[in-house]
């Protein structure tokens, strides 16, 4: 019986080739596998095969080291990724959960 595997990836091309690449690999090793990505705008990534792997992008956002304006909205994109990410973590129910970047 197959697993259901989440993989969080980072938007570049190294988190994404290597990730897309066990996908693939745990596909071929038992194709009833359920593999689902998520990370921040997988939609619209050049990296990622949006049509071979289910995906769920999930908001982020970077904090500037100094304080400025601009954290207090990247604090509402965390803030949204955070709920975002705990409600995939709730409804996936996975088996396992691997990080890229």
């Amino acid at each position: 019986m197959g697993k259901k595997v989440l993989i969080a990836v980072g938007g570049t091309g190294g988190h994404l080739y290597p990730a897309q690449a066990l996908a693939q690999e745990l596909l071929c090793f038992d194709s009833t596998n359920e593999i689902l990505f998520a990370g921040e705008g997988l939609s619209e990534n050049a990296f990622f095969v949006q049509n071979k792997y289910s995906h769920r992008d999930i908001p982020s956002a970077s904090l500037q080291k100094s304080l400025r304006i601009k954290n207090i909205k990247a604090l509402a994109t965390i803030t949204r990724g955070f709920l975002s990410a705990y409600s995939l973590l709730a409804s996936f129910k996975a088996d396992i959960v691997i990080g890229f970047g």
